[in-house]
């Protein structure tokens, strides 16, 4: 996208953030139908391309909130016991502002194979009649496991006019050297996320 940067005052609840510096989108390329106008950046100040304070960082410094953490719920509602994606470890980043759960392009080809998931351009689909009988996709963070149930990485349970279920597990396709996972809203939706700035970690419980 292209835009510019403008100052407002923004107001969550009694939370107030004057002169707040952000973004403006003039033109934008690849989301024009996105049913949402705009991103809440909760990201450390450090990263920002315009040098910004984001809000939560400018509520904290103002003392309006009483400590660096906050936290996600979104409310909507190992496979087959074998390592089959990397037994080595890889990192993996937690992000609200992706919708699907990404990895590298041959890590994320064995859960397809596992899977008998077959691509259809950049998608990958089942028959939605093999859908109960999928493995959960289990990712262990810290020597815990966090199951993903087929009920969650498949998009579509009752499928497209040819009985498609599609997956919502996707290749990363920008080039980089890290094999890292990015556990979007799919994973999200599933464990209650604590965002502690303080002591720059994420807590993750289930979320019932």
């Amino acid at each position: 996208m292209k835009g510019i940067v403008a100052h407002d005052t923004v107001r969550i609840r009694d939370l107030v953030s004057t002169d707040q510096l952000f973004g403006l989108s003039i033109v934008e390329y690849g989301c024009e139908g996105a049913p949402f106008d705009g991103i809440l950046d909760l990201n450390y100040s450090s990263i920002s391309i315009f040098g910004a304070i984001s809000i939560f960082d400018y509520l904290k410094n103002q003392g309006a909130i009483s400590g660096p953490v906050f936290a996600f719920y979104l409310s909507n509602i190992s496979m087959k016991r074998k390592i089959i994606v990397c037994s080595g470890g890889r990192e993996a980043l937690v992000d609200t502002g992706t919708s699907l759960i990404i990895g590298p392009r041959r890590l994320v080809n064995n859960i397809q194979k596992l899977i008998s998931a077959m691509p259809r351009g950049s998608e990958h689909y089942v028959s939605c009649f093999v859908v109960s009988t999928l493995p959960s996709i289990i990712f262990t963070i810290n020597g815990i496991n966090y199951p993903v149930p087929v009920q969650a990485y498949i998009l579509n349970l009752r499928g497209d006019s040819r009985g498609h279920c599609y997956t919502t597990v996707k290749e990363n396709t920008e080039r980089t050297s890290r094999e890292a996972w990015i556990l979007g809203d799919i994973f999200l939706r599933l464990y209650f996320s604590v965002f502690d700035q303080g002591n720059d970690r994420i807590d993750l419980a289930q979320a019932v």
